[in-house]
């Protein structure tokens, strides 16, 4: 009996030389990967910002006209001044369920909210805001970002 001793397939340096070029190619396309997933972060706080906005002023239309909510900052964060208003929150968590486990913030003028601050989790680098600024802005702290949506600091 004959047998082929052709073996066919791949020896080690070719499967060296692949992975290497492998780990190159890898190299090259992390760091560029790395930026869109911090701008699509971003993108999504800016997007619930804008979501708790809303709600808020549904809640606002929608209060008695006896007894509007008073002007200020309304928040979950217990940080400084901020104030909490059980009838506001009542009405932005039945429209926005997942703020609860949020840090957030609206600020309501003439009982009409003027800029919304949203932070999914307390420290998180992700701040949104609305009015939207720049998505590009970096890491803020929650309250410098409040001050950004109500154009209070230039960007």
């Amino acid at each position: 009996m004959r047998k082929n001793k052709h073996v066919k397939g791949f020896t080690l340096v070719e499967l060296i030389v692949v992975i290497a070029i492998i780990g190159v190619l890898a190299s090259i396309l992390l760091p560029s990967m790395l930026g869109y997933i911090t701008k699509a972060k971003l993108s999504a706080a800016n997007a619930s910002a804008k979501t708790l906005f809303n709600a808020a002023m549904v809640a606002c239309r929608e209060e008695d006209v006896d007894k509007p909510i008073p002007a200020g900052i309304y928040s979950k964060s217990a940080s400084g001044d901020i104030q909490f208003n059980d009838r506001l929150c009542y009405h932005v968590y039945s429209y926005f369920p997942k703020i609860k486990d949020a840090e957030w913030a609206v600020e309501i003028e003439e009982d009409v909210p003027v800029a919304a601050c949203y932070q999914k989790e307390a420290g998180s680098d992700y701040v949104g805001t609305f009015p939207c600024v720049n998505s590009n802005t970096g890491v803020l702290s929650f309250e410098e970002a409040l001050k950004i949506a109500k154009g209070e600091i230039d960007t």
